[in-house]
């Protein structure tokens, strides 16, 4: 929501597709991927994020808590107000959105694609996407996602591991002051309200 200003930018997958098209690819060196591996992981990172701006908030948002956090429909669904039977289908339209782009377009998880991170991350630099003096995305994180979501969810629903979920799992988790107040900001967020039309409820 701190980007929310992207979501003017990125309004769909098929216009994602056109603008990642646009982005020239340029080959590197061996030596060039070692210099420029952390940018090319901010890269990674970002486009990524890119992908996740192209589903609805509604879907983000029960994407970012049923497939990244691995939050459970029963628990999902008490979070956000809604039914156990909604929160499903929601997460299975943005699984589907999502997967079927990657699967067209990444070639982190087709390798027939080709789309490279480090093959693009040079036009990412030229176009403003990553910043070399200050990385959006790759900077001094404590743990993964992953991690943190074994550890604070221990009746989770694991039952669809994928490795496209596993590419988000791998996120670097910013367990900075607000990484132990999550559900209770998604709690009493207005915005997330809003999106769920709780605030209209009363809730």
């Amino acid at each position: 929501m701190k980007k929310y200003w992207l979501e003017d930018i990125i309004t769909s997958f098929d216009d994602y597709a056109e603008q990642l098209d646009n982005i020239a690819d340029e080959d590197l060196s061996i030596l060039e991927k070692a210099e420029l591996k952390e940018f090319i992981e901010d890269a990674k990172l970002g486009c990524m994020n890119g992908m996740l701006l192209c589903l609805s908030r509604e879907q983000r948002l029960v994407y970012v808590l049923g497939e990244i956090f691995g939050v459970d429909h029963n628990l999902g669904s008490r979070l956000l107000g809604i039914s156990k039977d909604n929160f499903r289908q929601i997460l299975s339209r943005a699984r589907r959105d999502l997967y079927n782009f990657m699967n067209n377009k990444c070639g982190l998880i087709n390798t027939s694609n080709p789309c490279r991170c480090h093959r693009k991350t040079k036009g990412f630099i030229k176009s403003g996407w990553v910043d070399p003096n200050q990385l959006k995305f790759n900077t001094s994180y404590l743990r993964k996602i992953n991690e943190v979501a074994k550890e604070k969810a221990t009746d989770l629903d694991n039952e669809l591991e994928t490795e496209y979920a596993d590419l988000f799992r791998n996120q670097p988790f910013q367990e900075k002051e607000h990484s132990d107040k999550l559900l209770k900001t998604i709690l009493v967020n207005n915005k997330v309200l809003d999106i769920f039309n709780l605030n209209s409820a009363g809730i």
